[in-house]
C-alpha cells in the first residue's frame, strides 16, 4: 500500500499514488493500521478499498480474498 501510493519507481504507482490515492496518515507506523485494521484482519485476505477511487482508510477498506477483489 505505501509502496503503490509513495514511490515513484513501483511498478503499480501510476494506478495509485499517480491517480492521487493516498493513505490514512494513522497508517504510517504498523501500530497506527493495527489499530483500525487489526482486529478485523482474517487469514488469507488481503487489504481491499471498498471504493476503488477512494483512500486507504479505515472507513473504505475491507479485508478481502482474490475473487472480491477481481470484482470490485
Amino acid at each position: 500500500m505505501k509502496e503503490r501510493c509513495e514511490n515513484i519507481k513501483n511498478k503499480r504507482y501510476s494506478s495509485y499514488g499517480g491517480r492521487g490515492i493516498t493513505y490514512d496518515l494513522k497508517w504510517k507506523t504498523f501500530d497506527g493500521f493495527y489499530e483500525d485494521m487489526g482486529d478485523s484482519h482474517v487469514d488469507g485476505l488481503e487489504l481491499d478499498r471498498i471504493d476503488v477511487n477512494g483512500n486507504y482508510c479505515k472507513e473504505n477498506c475491507r479485508w478481502a480474498d482474490y475473487s472480491l477483489q477481481a470484482f470490485n
